[in-house]
């Protein structure tokens, strides 16, 4: 077994090119939020993600989870085509119910109550699609249609919000067309819709889905409450412009979060594939401590840069964010190691597990975030969803040690967070020499720690040896 399988990597890849376009844009459109979008604007909207991202699961059923496991784990042909039919007569269902449901919002409510709606179709019925392409192996259709997605919806951004100056419509609207064209694109490549023809609906094969999914939709739910509730708690109790810089600061751990996010979409897949056979313990301890090393050093190289970008804005309201910005940070290390040790629940069948950790994170987060908002304003938020997010992680990794054999060294790992926290004591309080230095020598011992990390990197691209070995001697170091 070697320290990355070679159908990791490859899958790491190819999701790694499609979600790093639209976390690109998002590096490169976050200047043009600080000086063409107002922060109460981008609160507001930010607001309305949120919700979507909650909603969306429940209102989907979260099919798309289960449409990936049942069209990986099935070999019969026939079988798969039973699968997608009855999946997707009820995902039009969802989909023709809920367009219903917007047109009277729209004539009974508020504008944002509408875009909100809209995003939440868009995004779910985007989701499902591009699980669609993941489990029949279009994976360079799900890359194309994301960057196809992320291309469109950066091209009407900045038509909307630099040249017409539509402020928070113009944000809503360039989501909704991008979410809009990933399906448009995948439906054009794969024709999902022509299975309806090709199978038949089964509700037996229904209710085997729907028991699969279902403890995933509050797992989903709970999950983005945890990123979620602070900035409803936020909105609700200090205003559209606190949560506005609290948006604008977790937008770096989000960019950060992206490798993490792709590792586990192939790691899933890989894990369910591999569920049987003998060394799935010792795979699943080399790629959980790799990621682990991996995203340290990403925070630790990050923070210097993000210094520099503020310096750059400093004349903005958002300058007032950056305190926030190594607290997220840290939340996305701990939320992608959470999603990465979850996996073998998703392999095991295991999903309840997935949602009773969810939950506790969930209620720390809430608990927690009432307890600080009203005495430490956005940073004890901050830190509440921080905490919520290692409950969620110490839960699933005792769960998953009772399922596999973890053997997992923190004595590099410690030595990482260590250094992170010096980098961010010298780039917030020290002045600008001191940061530099303290980063440049933390970058190098960082290099130096990670060398064998290093090497197994560059085995992989060079494909000419084994991983095995050097994973096994770090282990042992």
């Amino acid at each position: 077994m070697s320290a990355i399988d070679e159908g990791i990597v490859k899958k790491t890849g190819l999701y790694f090119i499609g979600n790093s376009a639209s976390k690109i844009i998002m590096a490169i459109i976050i200047p043009f939020y600080a000086y063409f979008v107002s922060v109460e604007e981008l609160g507001v909207f930010d607001y309305s993600q949120t919700i979507m991202s909650t909603v969306s699961p429940i209102m989907f059923l979260a099919l798309w989870e289960a449409i990936l496991r049942f069209l990986v784990a099935e070999k019969d042909e026939e079988q798969r085509n039973h699968v997608i039919a009855t999946s997707v007569r009820i995902i039009l269902f969802i989909i023709i119910m809920m367009s219903a449901t917007s047109i009277i919002i729209a004539f009974t409510s508020s504008q944002v109550a509408m875009y909100t709606f809209l995003m939440i179709i868009v995004y779910g019925a985007a989701q499902v699609w591009q699980y669609y392409a993941r489990a029949l192996k279009f994976n360079q259709v799900y890359v194309v249609s994301s960057i196809i997605g992320t291309i469109l919806n950066f091209t009407m951004l900045i038509l909307m919000i630099c040249v017409l100056k539509m402020g928070g419509k113009g944000l809503f609207w360039s989501y909704i067309i991008g979410q809009l064209s990933i399906i448009v694109v995948i439906e054009f490549k794969i024709r999902v819709l022509k299975y309806l023809k090709i199978g038949t609906f089964q509700w037996h094969l229904l209710w085997q889905m729907l028991r699969f999914s279902l403890p995933l939709v509050l797992n989903l739910a709970s999950v983005f409450l945890i990123s979620g509730f602070g900035r409803m708690i936020i909105t609700s109790q200090l205003g559209a412009y606190d949560n506005g810089l609290y948006s604008f600061a977790m937008k770096f751990g989000i960019i950060i979060s992206t490798l993490g996010t792709v590792i586990s979409m192939a790691l899933i897949e890989e894990a369910i594939i591999k569920n049987e056979e003998k060394d799935i313990d010792q795979y699943f301890s080399n790629i959980i401590q790799f990621v682990f090393k991996l995203f340290l050093t990403m925070c630790i190289f990050a923070i210097p840069f993000i210094s520099i970008f503020y310096h750059f804005i400093s004349n903005t309201g958002y300058s007032e964010s950056y305190t926030l910005v190594p607290i997220f940070l840290v939340y996305a290390l701990v939320m992608t190691m959470s999603t990465n040790v979850g996996a073998i629940f998703q392999a095991r069948s295991k999903t309840n597990i997935l949602f009773y950790t969810t939950v506790f994170g969930a209620v720390t987060t809430i608990i927690l975030s009432y307890l600080t908002v009203n005495h430490y304003g956005i940073l004890g938020v901050a830190f509440a969803q921080i905490l919520g997010g290692l409950t969620m992680l110490l839960l699933r990794w005792l769960f998953a040690k009772r399922l596999i054999h973890f053997v997992v060294r923190w004595n590099k790992i410690v030595a990482l967070s260590f250094i992170y926290g010096l980098v961010v004591f010298a780039c917030i309080n020290g002045a600008n020499v001191m940061g530099i230095v303290t980063s440049v020598i933390a970058m190098l011992v960082v290099l130096y720690l990670n060398k064998d990390m290093i090497i197994d990197m560059k085995n992989i691209k060079k494909g000419n040896k084994a991983l095995e070995q050097p994973v096994a001697k770090d282990l042992n170091s």
